[in-house]
């Protein structure tokens, strides 16, 4: 899939991307996991609804050579159901997660959303 057509995919779905020149260079290194991407970030997105504030980064880690497509999910609040709905984005695509090139992780710093942004 096109790197436009990603981040138009992106974009309609209300995902922030701070950094839209990293994710572009991972998912062009990767490109079986931009076709994936989109319809992960639309799971995240009816999983977390519209008050979520959902951010698509490239994380590196500053210890080791590593790095990865991270979704951050920023909520208005947090219940003990945070981390199952989590994994219940990546569950339905586990399969073919694990057989690609590159990585991707949904996670969260318990931080409420910066700006109302609903889609």
């Amino acid at each position: 899939m096109p790197r436009k057509h990603v981040d138009a995919a992106l974009a309609g779905q209300g995902i922030l991307i701070p950094h839209a020149q990293d994710i572009g260079a991972y998912l062009d290194s990767h490109l079986d996991l931009a076709r994936l991407v989109p319809s992960l970030c639309a799971q995240a997105r009816r999983e977390f609804g519209t008050d979520a504030e959902l951010i698509l980064k490239v994380y590196r880690d500053p210890e080791i050579n590593d790095q990865y497509l991270s979704l951050e999910v920023r909520l208005p609040s947090y219940d003990e159901t945070i981390m199952d709905r989590i994994e219940s984005v990546t569950q339905p695509f586990h399969e073919q997660l694990c057989q690609l090139s590159g990585f991707f992780l949904v996670n969260t710093f318990f931080r409420r959303p910066r700006a109302n942004h609903a889609v």
